[in-house]
């Protein structure tokens, strides 16, 4: 018998995803505008390509039951 648990688990996962220098976002989906309000906001509007992002799951491992 092994009791029910639960994992925390972390990997990298190739995922690119457009990040801004200014604030470090992820503006994958709005670059232009996200950029633009930097930019009104006088603070620069560079961004670059991360090709990785660390993502944090949780697993369910049920209880086992077994006969002796």
């Amino acid at each position: 018998v092994k009791e029910a648990w639960t994992e925390t688990v972390t990997e990298d996962v190739y995922d690119p995803w457009e990040c801004c220098n200014v604030c470090g976002a992820d503006i994958t989906a709005n670059v232009d505008e996200h950029i633009k309000q930097h930019m009104m906001n006088g603070e620069g509007g560079r961004w670059h390509t991360e090709y990785y992002k660390t993502v944090t799951r949780t697993v369910e491992h049920p209880a086992e039951y077994g006969t002796r």
